[in-house]
Formats: C-alpha cells, sequence, structure tokens
C-alpha cells in the first residue's frame, strides 16, 4: 500500500507473482495544450538551456513526416537539456516503448501518441522544478509535431531495425526494499564446454579432421550432480515450508555455482533467496538477493530475471514510500519488458508507475500514463488489466471532483470486472459509485448500489465486506 495513496488504489498482478499496489483510477481524458509555436525567452542563462525549444531537423515541407524523426529530434531534444539520471532514464524508456510499437507490421498510433505525450510530459516536470515556474515547452513541441500528417511506421532498413534510443548514463542497480517471487525453472542447468577445435591443418588433399569436444573431467562431473543435488534438496525444502533449511541449502548452492562459474543457474538461486527472504520478513537481505540476481542476469542477458529482480525492487520501495527510488526500478522494469515485447507486464508496470504519480499529486501525468496502460491492456486483450486501470481512473476523478467521469468508469471497470469473474471488484466498484450518490444527496441509488455491492460480498463470503455494507444502508 502506498504511503499517502487515497484507498481506491488497485492494484493489479501479472502472472507471475509480483507485488501489488491497490485499487487506483486510470482513463485519461486529455487536455490537449493548444499548439504554441514560438520559442521563449528566459531571463538567464539556466532557463535558456531548459526552456529553450529544441531544434529540430524535421523537414515540415514534406507531406508526411516519419516518426523516425520525431523520435531522432526528441534524442536531440533531451540531450540539450540533459537533465538529472533519473529522469534522463525514465524518458529515454518512454521513447524506447514508442520506438519498438513503431517497428511493428501495424503498429498503435494510440501507444506511440502516449508514450511521446508522457516522456514530454516528464521532461517538462523537470524544467518546471528545475526553473520553479510551470512549463510546458516539450508538450507543446510534440503537440505540433503529432499535428502533422505522420508515418508511425519506421521505414525498413536495408540491414538492420531502427535502432531503439540508449540512455547516455551507465545504468546502476539501486539498492532496494521488497519484492516478489518469479517462478523459477527446477532443474538446474547442465554445465556445458564449448568444443575445442583442432589446428586447421595444412594445405593437402588429407580430409579435415573433425572437431574434439573436450569431456567435463570426473571431478566436474560430480561437482554438476552435487549442485543439482543441493539445489533440489533447497526446493523440497521450500515446498515443505522449511525456510531456514531452504536458505541453507541455496547458500551451498551458490556457492558451488559460484566454484563451477555456471552464470545460468546463479541469478536463479538469488531469486529463490530472495523469495525465501521476503517469506522470513528479512528485508535487507531481500534487498542484496535481488540485487546480486540483477546483476548476474545482466551478464547472462536473462532479461526475464532482471525485469522481476527492478519490478521486485520497485514493489519495496513503493512499500516504504521510497516513491523517487520506486519509480527508478519500475522504469527499469519497463524498459526490459518493453524489449521483450511482453504487454501484459508493462501494463502492469505502468499501472504502479500512474499509481506514484497519484500519490505525488501529479494527476495529469498519472492521466497520460494510465491511458498508455489501457492502450497496451486493450492491444493485448487484458480485461483484467482493464478493469484495474478503469477502476483507477474512476477513482482518480472521484477524488478531483469530476462525478459523472468517475461513475462512467466505474461502470466500464464494473463491465471488465465481471468479464474476468472478479467479483470483489465489482462490489467495490459499486460501493464508490454508492459513494458519489450519496454525496449528490441520492440516497435510493446509493442505497441501490450498496445493495448490489453487499449481495455480491454475500456471495463471495466476504463477511468483513458484507458488514461494511450493511452498516452503510443501516445509516442511510
Amino acid at each position: 500500500m502506498l504511503n499517502g495513496v487515497p484507498p481506491y488504489i488497485k492494484p493489479y498482478t501479472p502472472q507471475i507473482n509480483r507485488k501489488p499496489v491497490e485499487k487506483k483510477p486510470e482513463k485519461n481524458q486529455q487536455e490537449r495544450v493548444e499548439h504554441q509555436n514560438k520559442e521563449r525567452s528566459l531571463d538567464n542563462q539556466h532557463n535558456e538551456q531548459h526552456q529553450q525549444r529544441p531544434q529540430t531537423a524535421i523537414d515540415y515541407t514534406k507531406p508526411q513526416v516519419n516518426i523516425k524523426d520525431i523520435l531522432t529530434d526528441f534524442k536531440n531534444t533531451l540531450e540539450t537539456i540533459n537533465p538529472e539520471e533519473e529522469v534522463n532514464e525514465e524518458v529515454i524508456n518512454y521513447l524506447n516503448l514508442a520506438a519498438k510499437q513503431a517497428q511493428k507490421e501495424k503498429p498503435s498510433s494510440k501507444i506511440i501518441k502516449s508514450n511521446l505525450k508522457n516522456a514530454a510530459l516528464i521532461l517538462d516536470e523537470y524544467i518546471a522544478s528545475s526553473l520553479n515556474k510551470p512549463s510546458d515547452v516539450v508538450t507543446n513541441w510534440i503537440d505540433a509535431l503529432l499535428l502533422q500528417k505522420v508515418d508511425y511506421k519506421t521505414p525498413a532498413a536495408p540491414t538492420t531495425k531502427v535502432e531503439e534510443i540508449t540512455p547516455q548514463k551507465p545504468e546502476k542497480i539501486e539498492e532496494a526494499p521488497k519484492p516478489k517471487e518469479q517462478e523459477v525453472t527446477k532443474t538446474v542447468t547442465a554445465l556445458q564446454e564449448k568444443p575445442i577445435q583442432q589446428p586447421a591443418p595444412q594445405k593437402s588433399n588429407v580430409a579435415q579432421q573433425p572437431q574434439v569436444q573436450k569431456k567435463p573431467s570426473a571431478l566436474k562431473i560430480q561437482a554438476i550432480e552435487h549442485l543439482k543435488k543441493l539445489y533440489k534438496s533447497a526446493e523440497t525444502h521450500l515446498e515443505k515450508g522449511n525456510l531456514d533449511k531452504a536458505y541453507d541449502g541455496y547458500q551451498k548452492s551458490i556457492k558451488l555455482a559460484d566454484k563451477l562459474n555456471n552464470k545460468k543457474i546463479q541469478p536463479k538461486i538469488y531469486m529463490k533467496m530472495a523469495y525465501v527472504s521476503e517469506l522470513k520478513n528479512d528485508v535487507p537481505d531481500m534487498i542484496n538477493n535481488y540485487n546480486k540476481a540483477c546483476t548476474m542476469a545482466a551478464k547472462t542477458n536473462n532479461k526475464t530475471i532482471q525485469a522481476v529482480a527492478h519490478y521486485n525492487m520497485g514493489s519495496i520501495y513503493d512499500d516504504y514510500g521510497k516513491l523517487d527510488a520506486a519509480l527508478g526500478h519500475y522504469s527499469k522494469a519497463l524498459a526490459v519488458d518493453g524489449a521483450l515485447d511482453n504487454l501484459k507486464d508493462q501494463t502492469v508496470t505502468l499501472n504502479n508507475i500512474a499509481n506514484i504519480y497519484v500519490a505525488k499529486k501529479q494527476p495529469k501525468l498519472a492521466l497520460e500514463i494510465y491511458k498508455t496502460a489501457f492502450s497496451l491492456a486493450k492491444e493485448n486483450n487484458d480485461d483484467e488489466g482493464k478493469a484495474t486501470i478503469t477502476s483507477n481512473v474512476a477513482g482518480l476523478f472521484k477524488d478531483m471532483g469530476y462525478d459523472q467521469k468517475a461513475l462512467q468508469f466505474y461502470r466500464d471497470s464494473i463491465i471488465y470486472d465481471k468479464k474476468t469473474g472478479n467479483m470483489t471488484g465489482c462490489a467495490k466498484s459499486y460501493n464508490q459509485s454508492g459513494d458519489i450518490m450519496l454525496k449528490q444527496g441520492r440516497k435510493d441509488k446509493a442505497k441501490n448500489l450498496y445493495m448490489k455491492s453487499l449481495l455480491i460480498s454475500q456471495k463471495v463470503n466476504d463477511k468483513d465486506w458484507s458488514l461494511q455494507m450493511m452498516t452503510k444502508i443501516a445509516n442511510l
């Protein structure tokens, strides 16, 4: 649960056991900023560095602009502004998501636009904080570009794909606090030796000698088998709930894996150790193990473990109210999942990022990110994601006093929750809608909605929720 976040925030957890947040609002009715095509002149040199409109290489005389040119110009803009590392990385991640979408056979212009606008809003937030005055220069610039006729598919290159934008500053793995388990393969991958080729023979008519593969020594074979047994034993103890013995078994496994230089199994063992640490509520050890898992996974380019480790570290910081640190890890998880084209996990992470911006009292940016998350959920036919996001948007609009918008999104959320069989989600949306009706003095409508919530809670045998609804009905 986010510190300081309204109680309506709804968590959205993917198929892997990632850490939730709690019910939040989503869908953005984005306010279109009127196009301003003029540069801002500031009083001092520092202001000029941030507020100056970026120089563009796009030829506006052409009948159509390609998205690749816009992304390139945005990259140049980012380099000109040169924000701090965390902001730079977050903006780059959104640009990479747009670039990834543009490489598809049928790219979604909505997703590309949303990611561009998210990046622009974040950069404007940085400029505003640096100048201590409002800024929408990047947002206006992007809006102006999108008024052109844009080709949202990047042109096919002769030999290579369109390169994604990469951050200028090296990525560092940050110390973190709490995560969720990623299912780890239970069978240890056998250690393999690379074949050693014989020296190339001199030119002759004699047939070339076949390659010879060096067999591992008897001691190494024994060590590999022992590693498998240690790992299997630790898994067995974990299944039985013997946490101390399981952790001890994983510790012995990682020591032997280090000696064998088995880079494939090392990050998996650290992920298991982090999970046991979570079950034991040992937060510092969780942080340590997730960081190690992430470091080792990077060496073998295991993007799945990198994404989960970063997500889980983001969840830890989230739980402890360290919102900026949480954003950093969520942003890294988002980038890796983008490279994997993992739409569902990107949706989950974007929902959590938007939740954080709600907590940071930045509703406009939160709504933009919810909109991007909803676009991905729609593209992936993810009704669970759509239910969560529309519920979160409804809650945000309710909090902002836009009752009719909130009611509309609660209705949408109920439709999606019914599709997925999430009756608890329906009950909560009926309750929130009832609260809006009660605030408007429409007691009969409120009572009807509370009754719907009560009947659902009784059907799913949720006694606590049933009691809350009966109390509300009795007080009408």
